[in-house]
């Protein structure tokens, strides 16, 4: 579950900076909307590839208990995201600022990589050096996507 958090969060995080840059010419609905879509796609492609995998691993397609599994390992990715969802509803349903959703967003989707990477470590044998080291190295990683969407949009 943790892969499928961590593609998600990069992508939500691709798609909120990228939005951000076109922020004065896109409204709060178009904004929710482009992020739904690429969220819902993004999922299908995790959901896909778990089956995709599964098969070729296995030879077999998956039973029923497997795909339930598939689904809600995929599918539970969505909690990683749920304030810049919350932020663009708000946007879109009560007229909160588009530019602090966006902003609120980015830094709650680079929080929740970090967050990811500490769950992941706490179950590892490795040193506290290097799990912290691990943890800034994929902090790192999320704040050098926020410069690179600035530089390209810029």
């Amino acid at each position: 579950m943790l892969k499928e958090r961590i593609y998600l969060i990069f992508t939500t995080l691709a798609v909120t900076l990228s939005l951000a840059s076109h922020g004065d010419h896109l409204a709060a609905t178009e904004a929710a909307a482009t992020l739904a879509i690429t969220v819902a796609g993004t999922l299908l492609a995790i959901f896909v590839a778990d089956i995709v995998s599964h098969t070729s691993a296995h030879e077999a397609l998956p039973t029923r208990a497997e795909l339930r599994l598939m689904m809600r390992t995929s599918f539970g990715a969505l909690r990683a995201i749920t304030v810049p969802i919350i932020f663009f509803a708000g946007s879109v349903l009560v007229g909160w600022d588009l530019d602090v959703a966006f902003r609120v967003s980015t830094i709650t989707l680079i929080v929740a990589l970090a967050v990811v990477a500490r769950s992941a470590l706490r179950r590892t044998t490795l040193s506290p050096g290097r799990r912290l080291l691990v943890l800034l190295a994929e902090s790192a990683v999320g704040i050098a996507v926020v410069l690179l969407e600035v530089l390209a949009h810029g």
